[in-house]
């Protein structure tokens, strides 16, 4: 890989920077307990971080809900009505928005949390301050405390009305960062030993590559990064399949979703 290459593959990973220190964001809000945060906490909590505290959707929508109450007849057929949405949406679980932003990036963290989870749900929404079709969506394994990451970024394609998928698998600190991507003739799974964004930017990535029609991989960097890669992408998971190919079907998943999601929170 040139070092144009190993430059192209950092500025792929400057969406990572408003995600910094992710896995103990979670941690520490598990702890502290969602439902209790407000700007003071945060600041107090990530103090460095310029988190910035949203009203979640939860309490939009019962405002809203409060305001048409007021238009109505007490014991009418619409008041009945918005009183049994009121008492399903205050049901509902609490949620936690809060914003992050980078030099090219605005991040949404919605978060919530439930007593039987070990870590919190929810998803991460990005958008690119330069390029509003160039989005992402961050979502991790609920059930450990150091959860796997994935991210989905879609990328519009200068010139045309096309768009194209990069797959981000953050492993942590034992397994680095993967990304996946799909060409015309077959997928690559490029390959750093980081995870954190400030060990990214100086991070040596390696690149392997899979043919659509004989399923053979090469490797197409010498270093241990690629390396790496190899090893990881031709183990098989316990379905027969190799993970690549599992990654490849997670990509095509997380790809649908991407594509059909109202980004508008």
């Amino acid at each position: 890989m040139t070092v144009m290459d190993q430059q192209l593959w950092h500025k792929r990973t400057k969406i990572w920077e408003g995600l910094e220190n992710f896995r103990r964001i979670l941690t520490e809000l598990v702890a502290y307990d969602v439902n209790k945060i407000n700007q003071a906490s945060l600041d107090k909590l990530f103090t460095g971080y310029d988190f910035k505290y949203l009203t979640g959707r939860k309490n939009q929508l019962l405002d809203k809900l409060n305001e048409e109450l007021s238009k109505h007849e007490y014991g009418s057929d619409i008041y009945a009505d918005l009183e049994k949405q009121k008492t399903l949406l205050e049901n509902m679980d609490e949620e936690l928005v809060i914003a992050r932003e980078s030099d090219e990036f605005n991040y949404e963290y919605i978060l919530k949390s439930k007593e039987t989870m070990i870590n919190l749900m929810g998803f991460v929404k990005i958008n690119s301050k330069l390029n509003s079709k160039h989005r992402a969506l961050l979502s991790w394994q609920q059930n450990t405390r150091d959860p796997i990451l994935f991210l989905a970024e879609m990328l519009p394609i200068p010139n045309t009305a096309e768009e194209k998928i990069y797959f981000h698998i953050n492993l942590g600190n034992k397994g680095g960062l993967v990304i996946i991507e799909e060409n015309d003739h077959g997928y690559r799974w490029t390959q750093c030993l980081q995870s954190e964004f400030s060990d990214l930017v100086n991070a040596e990535f390696g690149s392997i590559f899979m043919d659509k029609t004989n399923k053979q991989i090469k490797l197409e960097d010498s270093n241990l990064s690629a390396a790496t890669a190899l090893s990881k992408a031709q183990t098989k998971a316990d379905n027969g399949s190799t993970i690549l190919e599992n990654n490849i079907a997670l990509m095509k998943m997380y790809e649908k979703d991407l594509r059909e999601l109202e980004f508008d929170y």
